[in-house]
């Protein structure tokens, strides 16, 4: 049985520089004929700045939600570069550089609603020197970075204090990774 969606018309509701809303028309699995929104936006990177034992994470306030989260450094893609995008990420969000980079895989962040692939680094043989000296940009509102070791990441999970789903994807790819590594 053939269980795909038939797309019949399609027309942008909104569009501006992060990306566009969707609304298509169209006839469901079912056959039964209707409509069906979502965003299409740039794909990101979110990166995992480890140092053997810790990793680095920003506090960041998301005026949606109304807290500061513990969040991993991530961003979008900039012209399809997603290993140029990763690095330069984790340095406008906490001054640090890392001289070794491993894409350990990606995810999609809400495949009924949403188009964005976010891909998962892996940063090593991190150059600390400027940690904190970060560049925000635009929307971005980080009010701190903190280290933590992984046990201590574990029950932060446990506990409720790392709410944001992308980190919370990244890190499982993460835990499986350093598993089976």
């Amino acid at each position: 049985m053939d269980r795909k969606w038939k797309k019949i018309d399609s027309k942008v509701l909104y569009k501006d520089k992060y990306g566009t809303i969707v609304l298509d028309k169209v006839i469901r699995p079912d056959g039964v004929e209707d409509e069906y929104w979502y965003s299409k936006r740039i794909d990101g990177v979110i990166i995992i700045a480890f140092d053997g034992e810790n990793i680095i994470f920003v506090v960041e306030h998301r005026y949606p939600v109304g807290e500061n989260l513990i969040e991993l450094p991530m961003g979008g893609i900039k012209n399809g570069e997603i290993l140029k995008s990763a690095k330069e990420e984790l340095f406008e969000e906490t001054g640090i550089i890392a001289n070794e980079f491993e894409n350990i895989g990606a995810f999609y962040i809400s495949p009924g609603y949403d188009t964005v692939l976010m891909n998962v680094f892996v940063a090593k043989n991190l150059d600390l020197k400027q940690i904190g000296k970060y560049m925000q940009e635009n929307d971005e509102a980080i009010v701190d970075i903190i280290t933590k070791p992984i046990s201590e990441i574990k029950k932060m999970i446990i506990e409720n204090k790392i709410k944001c789903g992308l980190t919370l994807a990244a890190l499982n790819k993460f835990f499986i990774y350093l598993e089976i590594k």
